[in-house]
């Protein structure tokens, strides 16, 4: 977990590379932080919740900043938006256990089904951890082969073979990762809603959708937004307000 110390020297930087207009007083990303988090201890979620929101609408994303939006949320009985920033949370830090705790207990009361052994290995990575992994890797058996153009023999061989494995391997992981947080455009249900068989008022609906659901965004019609659920094998169609891309 990032720590409260490390953040707030982020948000001190952050706020002196800001340029306020001279006699335009402005509330410092640090002040707002403060007291958000005093509020939240006050027990204002809704406040606490607004300041958080007003940090990261000013550019400062981080996993904390996340992780305390949800938890606000949450406190707040807000299960949608206390999903979606858990999950926020989750990308930029995949392997915090504060993060992952909250956000399967959040899962766990909508009953979201289990998630996929690969998946759960996948959400251990962030994408650029991928990348920087697997830039290592490559530029590792490059190196090998270069060698074993030199210093010919069985144990050079089986160590590039490795390394061109552990290559193989990491951009695999890489690319679906980047399928399933990019191409797939993931995104959280914030209300409860109804999925349509057609873009309009007039189909029939198919089945409901909880608040906090995630899905997967598969098409769009004006304001209309088909929606899929992998793991149930559905489809249907709801009002682009109704839910937020993670």
């Amino acid at each position: 977990m990032i720590s409260k110390q490390r953040l707030t020297l982020i948000l001190i930087i952050l706020n002196c590379l800001s340029f306020a207009p001279e006699g335009l007083a402005q509330t410092s990303l640090e002040e707002i932080f403060a007291k958000s988090n005093e509020l939240y201890q006050e027990g204002n979620y809704t406040e606490a919740a607004k300041g958080y929101e007003e940090i990261i609408n000013r550019g400062m994303k981080t996993p904390v900043l996340f992780y305390n939006l949800g938890n606000a949320y949450f406190r707040d009985k807000n299960l949608g938006r206390a999903i979606l920033n858990y999950e926020r949370a989750a990308r930029l830090s995949p392997r915090d256990d504060d993060i992952r705790f909250n956000l399967e207990f959040a899962r766990a009361l909508i009953h979201e089904p289990e998630e996929h052994w690969l998946d759960r290995l996948l959400n251990l990575f962030s994408i650029h951890e991928l990348i920087l992994f697997t830039t290592l890797f490559y530029w590792l058996l490059m190196f090998g082969l270069i060698l074993y153009l030199f210093r010919r023999g069985t144990l050079w061989l089986r160590l590039n073979l490795a390394i061109a494995v552990i290559f193989l391997l990491s951009g695999l992981c890489l690319g679906t990762k980047i399928y399933s947080e990019q191409a797939d455009k993931p995104a959280v249900i914030l209300e409860k809603t109804a999925a349509r068989n057609g873009p309009g008022e007039d189909y029939s609906v198919g089945f409901s959708l909880p608040e906090g659901k995630r899905v997967v965004i598969l098409n769009q019609r004006e304001e209309w937004r088909e929606v899929g659920l992998p793991k149930e094998g559905l489809k249907g169609w709801v009002k682009d307000g109704v839910m937020e891309e993670i």
